[in-house]
């Protein structure tokens, strides 16, 4: 069964799934985007940049790794960004970091999200 999801995976055009979702999220590209919807999708695009790079010095390689980003991480409070991410659907898991149970078992429903529990969201100096 593993073999078969995995072989799944690999027909997926995540280039093509991410224009589509996005050309959508904009209503056709007639409304602008929200600030932070845009610049969460940013990193969703990175993810699909890295895994689809097709210019030929990567494609002559021999030395590439598979998987060239492996996961997007998301310090948040709410889940919102978390979700703004998953929207778009990565190749990569989105690991969620958060203090709050409530936005670890949303986690659990949505789009390859992974959630981790924190103590605090405060950065020791």
């Amino acid at each position: 069964m593993a073999a078969i999801v995995a072989n799944a995976e690999t027909g997926v055009d995540y280039y093509s799934q991410y224009s589509f979702i996005r050309y959508w999220a904009t209503k056709g590209n007639v409304e602008a985007m929200p600030p932070a919807e845009a610049i969460l999708s940013a990193a969703a695009s990175m993810a699909v940049g890295f895994t689809e790079d097709t210019t030929p010095e990567v494609l002559k390689s021999k030395h590439l790794k598979k998987d060239a980003l492996s996961i997007i991480g998301c310090v948040t409070k709410t889940g919102a960004s978390a979700g703004l991410i998953a929207k778009y659907r990565p190749p990569c898991p989105v690991v969620v970091l958060s203090t709050e149970d409530q936005v670890l078992r949303q986690c659990n429903v949505s789009f390859g999200q992974l959630g981790v529990k924190v103590d605090s969201l405060q950065i020791d100096t």
